[in-house]
């Protein structure tokens, strides 16, 4: 085993396999199995499979055989990295499409790889090879920070708040850091290999958003549709859209209404090509208003959410936020009617039937008991022909 081969190989672009519609689901499994360059079963690996969309991180281990099972899953992209403890130049990353409801199948077989990369970028010491290999490099450094970044996303949850702002910090620096050598790779990308620039800026986009960094994130999102039309593409360029408009100071009713169409475009052809991913788009873009206290944009988003996918607990749960924000009443004399939106109980009752035991599900029954309370002591009337915003 040749360090220089087995470092070139660890860092080939992968083609991703799109198989299917992704949802929110979490019945998805990985069967995999690793085989090293000799083509024999690879043990005690350790395998890193980080969601690139909810950066949510699962870790298993190669047994005897080189197999290891992941059950559980959401379905989606998923970043699995290989790495030998015992061999440090060991450190694989692909991407792959999980789909729920199956049993999906990864193969990971280094005797092939090197052979097909070795076919296909024979040795050579030319400018141009060197250059090859360089970009390379940068490439799958910027992968696998990366890979740290998920990582500790996944620790930040159960991280002491005392700890939390300094986590936070270091995961800004992990994908501005991934940022950075992904821009190498892409200057270095010889025009023979365009074939490589929607993964490479596609990557770049997105740790420019993990580094809060949104309208270069946007601008590189709309590099990588330029180069390859892509649902994922699509849904991050309209979150990053919203959310690079919600952080400027001052901004006036028409940008968010430009802002919000512009987003709006992006999820119609995210659910064009892909409705499992328009439904993320939706959702997505209805949170980032919903989070800066613009609710009434954030309610088409959360309607076409849960139209394109029923599934989506999350989804309900805050379209059902934004009907109850619009709950209204009127009093006449010592009289109150409470006016509830159509659709208010229903959403959060579609929360709690998909998540019972969900992060907002102590939410969605305060909500309900709430509008239980208010339908008990006064009058209080649903009606449908509320102004529209």
């Amino acid at each position: 085993m040749t360090r220089g081969w087995l470092m070139a190989m660890l860092t080939i672009v992968m083609a991703l396999a799109w198989c299917g519609a992704a949802g929110a689901q979490t019945n998805a499994r990985i069967s995999g199995q690793v085989f090293d360059l000799q083509g024999n079963p690879y043990p005690n690996l350790t395998i890193t499979m980080t969601d690139v969309t909810t950066h949510q991180t699962l870790v298993a281990k190669t047994d005897k055989d080189g197999k290891f099972v992941q059950l559980g899953m959401k379905g989606g992209i998923w970043a699995i990295n290989v790495k030998d403890p015992a061999t440090p130049e060991v450190n694989y990353t692909a991407k792959y499409q999980v789909d729920i409801d199956k049993d999906n199948q990864i193969i990971i077989n280094f005797k092939d790889l090197v052979a097909a990369y070795k076919k296909e970028h024979p040795a050579d010491k030319s400018p141009e090879g060197v250059q090859f290999q360089t970009m390379k490099q940068h490439f799958q450094a910027g992968l696998d920070g990366m890979t740290t970044y998920g990582q500790d996303h996944a620790k930040l949850a159960a991280a002491a708040a005392a700890d939390k702002p300094a986590l936070t910090q270091k995961m800004v620096a992990e994908c501005q850091a991934a940022a950075s050598e992904f821009v190498d790779a892409e200057k270095l990308n010889a025009p023979k290999d365009a074939k490589n620039l929607p993964v490479i800026v596609g990557d770049e986009a997105s740790a420019l958003e993990c580094a809060e960094k949104y309208p270069e994130a946007a601008e590189a999102f709309e590099r990588a549709l330029a180069l390859k039309p892509d649902a994922g593409f699509y849904g991050a360029h309209a979150t990053d859209l919203a959310k690079a408009a919600m952080a400027q100071s001052g901004i006036t009713a028409a940008q968010i209404s430009d802002v919000l169409a512009k987003a709006t475009a992006d999820c119609n052809q995210a659910t064009a090509l892909d409705p499992a991913k328009g439904a993320i788009c939706w959702r997505n873009l209805g949170i980032v208003f919903y989070n800066k206290g613009h609710i009434k944009e954030s309610l088409e988003p959360f309607q076409k959410a849960t139209a394109a996918d029923p599934t989506n607990a999350d989804a309900w749960y805050f379209l059902g936020s934004v009907l109850l924000n619009q709950m209204d009443s009127k009093q006449v004399n010592d009289k109150v009617t409470y006016i509830i939106q159509p659709g208010t109980q229903e959403a959060y009752q579609k929360y709690l039937d998909l998540a019972p035991t969900g992060s907002h599900a102590a939410e969605a029954k305060a909500a309900l008991d709430t509008i239980t309370s208010l339908q008990g002591s006064t009058d209080s009337t649903v009606v449908s022909n509320k102004k529209k915003h």
